[in-house]
C-alpha cells in the first residue's frame, strides 16, 4: 500500500494537466501513487499508462465530487490533491509528509505562490467574521505568511489524512467548491491538528477549474454553509451573519448587480428554513412598506400646503 496517492485534477485544459503533471512524476517521492481525474476526454498521448493510474470522472461537475470519487479509488493513506494548472516544487511532498508522522495531524496546508510575481495566492482558507469563505494571505509576499493563521487547505491544494476525512464523509458535496473545504477543515480542527506548511511551496499560473457557479446558488451554498456550522455559532450570530451578508451584497449592488441574485436566493432560502427568519422578513417589509406610507402621506401634505399658498398669493 502506498503512504501517498497524488491526483490531478483534469475538468478542460489538457496543457494545464500536462504542466502539472510533468513536475509530480519527476518529483514524487517513492512509495507514492499519481491518479489523473479526467472527463474522458484524456487520452494519454504519451503513454504514462505504467506510472499514472487513469480515472475517468465524466459528469463530475466540481472539485469536491471529483476528490471523493478519487479518495474511493487511492490505495494510500496521505491523499494530496492537485488542480491543473497546479506545480509543485522539488521535495514539496516530503516536507508535508514529515507532518504526517504526528499521528494527530490530520490535514496540511502548503503555501501556493503565483507564478509570475511571487506573492502569495493563498496559505489555506480561513473562516472570516461573517462567516465567509477567504483565502489566507492573498497578494503578500512570501516572507509576510509565518504569522498566517488558516481553517483549512485550499482544495486547489492540499494533503488530508484519507481514514480521518472518509470518518466524516467526505467533502460536503451540497456545498460545493466554494465552502465544502472550509467546512471539512473546520470539522477536522475537532478531531486533530491541521498544520500549517509554509515550506511547502507550489506554483500556481492559471487553474483548471470546473465552470463558475451562478451568483444565486452562491448565495444559496453559503446559507448551506452556515446551517451546518449554526450549533457551534449559536442561533443570534446565525441570524445576524446571514442578516449582514445580505444587507452588505445589497449596498454593493451598483458595482456587481449579480449580487443582488446572491442576497435574494440567501434570503429566500432562510426565510423557508426558519420561522423566525420569516418574523424578521416579514417585520422588514412591514417597516419599509410604513416608512414608504408616511412618506407618501408627507408629500401629499407638503403639496396641499403649496396648492392653498398658491390660491392665497
Amino acid at each position: 500500500m502506498p503512504r501517498l496517492s497524488i491526483v490531478v485534477f483534469c475538468f478542460h485544459d489538457s496543457q494545464l494537466l500536462e504542466e502539472t503533471l510533468v513536475s509530480v512524476l519527476q518529483n514524487r517521492p517513492d512509495n507514492s501513487e499519481v491518479l489523473v481525474m479526467h472527463d474522458g476526454t484524456y487520452e494519454d498521448p504519451y503513454d504514462l499508462v505504467d506510472e499514472v493510474r487513469f480515472i475517468e470522472a465524466s459528469g463530475v461537475q466540481s472539485i469536491t465530487q471529483a476528490a471523493n470519487l478519487a479518495m474511493q479509488n487511492s490505495r494510500g493513506l496521505i491523499v494530496h490533491f492537485l488542480v491543473g494548472g497546479v506545480v509543485p516544487e522539488a521535495n514539496w511532498s516530503e516536507v508535508a509528509l514529515k507532518h504526517f508522522d504526528e499521528e494527530d495531524t490530520v490535514a496540511v496546508i502548503p503555501l501556493l505562490l503565483h507564478e509570475k510575481d511571487e506573492s502569495v495566492a493563498c496559505l489555506g482558507i480561513r473562516q472570516t467574521g461573517l462567516h465567509n469563505r477567504a483565502l489566507v494571505g492573498f497578494g503578500r509576499k512570501h516572507v509576510d505568511v509565518e504569522s498566517l493563521e488558516s481553517d483549512g487547505p485550499n482544495l486547489v491544494a492540499a494533503f488530508y489524512r484519507k481514514s480521518q476525512l472518509l470518518s466524516l464523509g467526505g467533502f460536503q458535496e451540497d456545498l460545493g467548491d466554494e465552502y465544502s473545504d472550509l467546512n471539512a477543515g473546520l470539522r477536522l480542527q475537532e478531531v486533530g491538528d491541521v498544520v500549517t506548511a509554509a515550506d511547502c511551496v507550489l506554483r500556481v499560473g492559471r487553474c483548471d477549474k470546473p465552470r463558475r457557479v451562478s451568483a444565486s446558488n452562491r448565495g444559496r451554498l453559503h446559507h448551506r454553509f452556515l446551517t451546518r456550522q449554526r450549533d457551534s455559532m449559536g442561533a443570534f450570530r446565525y441570524h445576524a451573519s446571514t442578516w449582514l451578508n445580505s444587507i452588505l451584497e445589497i449596498m454593493t449592488a451598483p458595482r456587481s448587480p449579480s449580487r443582488l441574485l446572491s442576497a435574494w436566493s440567501r434570503l429566500n432560502a432562510w426565510r423557508k428554513q426558519d420561522e423566525m427568519a420569516e418574523a424578521i422578513l416579514e417585520a422588514g417589509a412591514i417597516f419599509s412598506i410604513e416608512s414608504a406610507r408616511r412618506q407618501h402621506e408627507s408629500q401629499e401634505s407638503d403639496a396641499s400646503v403649496d396648492e392653498t399658498s398658491r390660491r392665497a398669493a
